[in-house]
């Protein structure tokens, strides 16, 4: 989407500089407090990457410089945290949330659990997009889409909600594959052991994480893309298809591409409704000046992730145009999404 293609630039002069009347009070607030950046997965995979990545470099670009920790709130594919930011945790800017960029999807075809309202979360800043992807084990000669096509194959699952479980749901109904989802898992760790241990023969993933936790796998071969969960072809793989592209009808499609709509939304922090505006714009501001400081330019190069900033803007828009999608279209893909 081309609106997402601002660069981080113009969120920096948006939000860096807040008037001098509140300056001191954001700055006497933060000093000595605590930040929570919780990650609404387990401590492994992207989220928790870029979680800890916010945690180590943006505290010296907040006022007052408050100390800032990592925490983790995996469960129910990121419900759980979304729930919890938005309803239990602090609103007044010492909590923030990598969110799982599902949340506004989940919400539009009323996953059970949802208990927010996405346009009123406030987005602080994009790492980057990402795109989901399903990867098979070449031993287990799971090496492209028509293996899926033939055969059932098993796939790991973390929860019912998460794309690990209901993106194979969603390719089984529009698209014909025979996924069989094996539920259970804690995290994507879990699920390549599990592949590696012949337990499963797929997994999803992101893109992101074949790049980092999963590079030896992809280097030794050991895995194949399948399919990418998209609108577009991402640049990196052209020659995998996406989920749009094989799905049977153009109602399946439309299902599909809702379904990867949510890779625009992809590595996000969010702050929960209520944060007074003038710590809310001291955050973003932080974010901003973070994402084009060289040091930590620097250590999200060394740890491959990476770094796609979309101004705040764009990102709301997005969440508003998931939830805006055709009453039709969001039925079917309630349907097929539907956990049993």
């Amino acid at each position: 989407m081309n609106i997402l293609i601002k660069s981080a630039f113009a969120s920096v002069i948006a939000f860096s500089c807040p008037s001098y009347a509140y300056a001191d009070d954001v700055e006497r607030f933060f000093k000595g407090k605590q930040v929570n950046v919780v990650v609404s997965t387990g401590p492994v995979g992207t989220y928790a990457q870029y979680g800890r990545l916010l945690v180590e470099h943006m505290a010296q670009f907040i006022p007052g410089r408050p100390t800032l920790v990592f925490q983790t709130m995996p469960g129910a594919g990121g419900l759980i945290a979304a729930n919890h930011a938005y309803n239990v945790g602090a609103q007044d800017g010492t909590s923030l949330l990598v969110i799982g960029q599902n949340f506004a999807l989940d919400q539009a075809i009323e996953s059970p659990g949802v208990r927010y309202d996405a346009r009123k979360f406030n987005i602080v800043g994009r790492f980057t997009d990402n795109t989901t992807v399903s990867l098979g084990w070449r031993a287990a000669g799971v090496t492209s889409i028509q293996e899926l096509m033939r055969r059932e194959v098993n796939t790991g699952g973390t929860g019912a909600a998460s794309p690990t479980d209901s993106f194979p749901r969603m390719l089984n109904a529009v698209a014909g594959t025979k996924f069989r989802v094996i539920a259970g898992y804690r995290g994507l760790d879990e699920l390549m052991m599990a592949m590696e241990r012949g337990e499963t023969e797929t997994m999803i993933t992101s893109l992101q994480s074949l790049g980092s936790i999963f590079r030896r796998q992809m280097e030794e071969k050991k895995v194949s893309i399948l399919v990418q969960f998209s609108v577009h072809r991402h640049v990196s793989i052209p020659d995998v298809p996406t989920a749009g592209e094989l799905s049977k009808t153009e109602n399946g499609k439309l299902v599909a591409d809702l379904v990867g709509s949510t890779a625009e939304i992809g590595r996000s922090v969010v702050a929960p409704p209520n944060v007074p505006k003038e710590r809310l714009e001291a955050l973003r501001s932080a974010f901003s000046r973070m994402t084009l400081d060289a040091a930590f330019r620097s250590d999200a190069e060394k740890q491959k992730l990476d770094l796609n900033p979309a101004d705040v803007g764009s990102l709301h828009a997005l969440i508003e145009m998931t939830l805006s999608a055709s009453p039709d279209v969001v039925a079917e893909t309630r349907r097929i999404l539907a956990t049993k």
